[in-house]
C-alpha cells in the first residue's frame, strides 16, 4: 500500500509532482556543502602559505604553553636517545623493545611500537621546521599522506630543535640505506602472503627461513618476546599440508588457495580457513619440528581445551618427560585422545594412567 509523505516545512510531497522537486532540493544541498568545504580547504590552504598551522598539535616531545610550543623534558630526552641510538646502529624494533622495558610511553599514553620510532626519526619537527600540509583529505573524506599532490609548506624556528640537521640527515641516509639492503630479491608472493594473521595477537605472519626450512612467525612475538605473544611457529610444510585439507585436494595448489581462501588465522590449536564463498573450515595443527607425538592430541575432559606441553608431568632432572609407548602412539595416530580425570592435569602424563584410559576404551 502506497504512502504520501508530506514536508511541511517546504509543503512539499513525495509523490509523483514532488519528486522532481524533491531531487533539485537534494542537488541544491549538495552543492552548498560542496561549495562551504571548499571555501574552508581554501581558507587553510591560504594560512599555509603564511606559514599558520591549521591547530596546535604538537609532537611528542612538545606542548604549547599558550604562546608557543616548548620542550617537555622527560621526552625530549627520550627523543634524543633515539636518534642517538638509531645513529649508533640499533634498529627500531629494538629500541621500541627497550623503551617498553623501561616503561616509557607514546603521546597517547601506550608502549612505542617500532612504527612511532620511524615517525620521530622522519619528523622534521625535531630539527625546528614545521611542515605544513603532510596530509589532505580527499572528496571521499578520505585521510591521505601528501606524496606531492598539493604543495607542502616547511616553516623555521616553530620549535626548539631536539636533534641537529647534521643527526637528522644521518638518520634518512641510514633508513633509505636499510630500505635498500632488505629489498626482497624474489618480489614473488606465495599463496599465503598477506592473509596469514596470528589468532592470539591479532597481529600479521611473516616468513622466516630457518635450518629446518620456511616457517610463518608472528610479528608481535619476534618484536616484544614470548611473554607479550606464545604464537608456536609454523612450517610452511605444515601449512600447506592444511590448506590442503581444508580444500579438500589430492595435492597443494597455489592457485586454488589465492581464488578460494579470504584470511587465515593460526593458535596454538588451529589453523582457521575463511573462504571467500563465507564458509570457514577448521584444521587441528600437527607440529613437524621439535614436539612430541602427543602434541596438539591431549584435551581436558571437563573442558575441551587442548593440553599445552609445560603441564606434562616432569621426569628425572627437570625434563619433560614424553611417553611414547606402543599401544598408545598406534591409539593416538588414529585420531585425538581425551583424558578423563579429576585429578590435576599435572598427574594425566604418568604412563599408567594413559595406558589404563587406552584399554578402558
Amino acid at each position: 500500500m502506497a504512502a504520501t509523505v508530506l514536508f511541511l516545512y517546504n509543503q512539499v510531497s513525495k509523490y509523483e509532482e514532488g519528486e522532481l522537486l524533491l531531487t533539485l532540493l537534494a542537488a541544491f544541498a549538495q552543492a552548498e556543502s560542496r561549495s562551504i568545504s571548499e571555501n574552508i580547504k581554501w581558507s587553510i590552504r591560504k594560512k599555509f602559505k603564511l606559514g599558520i598551522p591549521n591547530g596546535i598539535k604538537a609532537p611528542y616531545g612538545y606542548e604549547w604553553n599558550g604562546d608557543n610550543f616548548s620542550i617537555i623534558p622527560e621526552q625530549g630526552e627520550v627523543v634524543r636517545g633515539i636518534y642517538s641510538r638509531y645513529l649508533a646502529g640499533e634498529p627500531a624494533y629494538r629500541i621500541a623493545k627497550g623503551l617498553a622495558e623501561k616503561g616509557v610511553k607514546g603521546r597517547s599514553g601506550v608502549p612505542m611500537e617500532d612504527s612511532t620510532i620511524k615517525n620521530i626519526l622522519s619528523s622534521l619537527s625535531y630539527t625546528g621546521t614545521m611542515l605544513l600540509q603532510k596530509n589532505f583529505f580527499t572528496e571521499g573524506h578520505k585521510r591521505r599522506k601528501n606524496k606531492g599532490e598539493l604543495p607542502m609548506y616547511a616553516v623555521e624556528e616553530m620549535f626548539e630543535p631536539l636533534v641537529s640537521e647534521t643527526d637528522f640527515e644521518k638518520a634518512q641516509q641510514i633508513m633509505k640505506d636499510r630500505a635498500e639492503a632488505m629489498q626482497n630479491r624474489n618480489p614473488k608472493l606465495t599463496a599465503f602472503s598477506g592473509i596469514v594473521r596470528c589468532a592470539n595477537c591479532g597481529c600479521s605472519i611473516s616468513r622466516r627461513t630457518s635450518k629446518y626450512g620456511k616457517k610463518w612467525i608472528c610479528n608481535t612475538k619476534e618484536r616484544k618476546g614470548k611473554a607479550v605473544c606464545d604464537f608456536r611457529d609454523i612450517y610452511e610444510s605444515e601449512l600447506e599440508d592444511a590448506a590442503t585439507k581444508a580444500l579438500s585436494l589430492d595435492r597443494f595448489d597455489a592457485d586454488e588457495v589465492k581464488s578460494r581462501i579470504a584470511f587465515i588465522t593460526i593458535d596454538n590449536a588451529y589453523i582457521t580457513f575463511r573462504m571467500k564463498n563465507g564458509t570457514s573450515r577448521q584444521v587441528l595443527r600437527k607440529y613437524k619440528k621439535g614436539y612430541s607425538g602427543f602434541s596438539t592430541r591431549l584435551f581436558c575432559g571437563c573442558c575441551g581445551g587442548m593440553l599445552e606441553a609445560d603441564t606434562w608431568n616432569m621426569g628425572p632432572a627437570g625434563k619433560k618427560q614424553n611417553i611414547r609407548y606402543g599401544y598408545a602412539e598406534t591409539v593416538l595416530l588414529q585420531g585425538s585422545l581425551t583424558v578423563h580425570s579429576e585429578k590435576p592435569h599435572r598427574n594425566f602424563f604418568m604412563k599408567n594412567s594413559v595406558m589404563d584410559y587406552l584399554h578402558r576404551t
